[in-house]
């Protein structure tokens, strides 16, 4: 089984049990290593306070001042809205950031970066 497999089925199984949205932060950040990122490392980094509007991404890959993206989760079946979407352009605009991860109901990395977000089914 290759390591996106490996990661997608822990999730798949967060999501069959519609468990909450701190269990499924924590068991993203336990198989964010499957796909290179390592907590020891100090490169999976969750719920960092910013000084920038006091505001709390649920998870920054990378070492600080040198984030690599942002991933913003929701329950594992909460379905996307714009607020959501809002939410995860403010951290990247904040940061800088040319990529942000939506990890709810589907796992969606925009391709286009920010502007890709605004088409949002609901």
């Amino acid at each position: 089984m290759n390591n996106w497999n490996n990661f997608v089925y822990k999730l798949i199984d967060c999501k069959k049990k519609d468990v909450s949205e701190e269990a499924y932060q924590q068991q993203i950040e336990a198989v964010l290593p499957f796909l290179g990122w390592e907590g020891y490392k100090g490169e999976i980094n969750p719920k960092v306070s910013l000084h920038i509007g006091n505001i709390q991404p649920d998870i920054l890959i990378g070492k600080k001042p040198n984030w690599e993206f942002v991933i913003e989760i929701k329950k594992p079946n909460h379905e996307k809205t714009n607020k959501d979407c809002e939410q995860l352009v403010s951290y990247m605009r904040q940061l800088k950031l040319l990529v942000g991860i939506y990890i709810g109901s589907d796992i969606e990395i925009p391709v286009g970066g920010i502007n890709s977000l605004k088409n949002v089914r609901k």
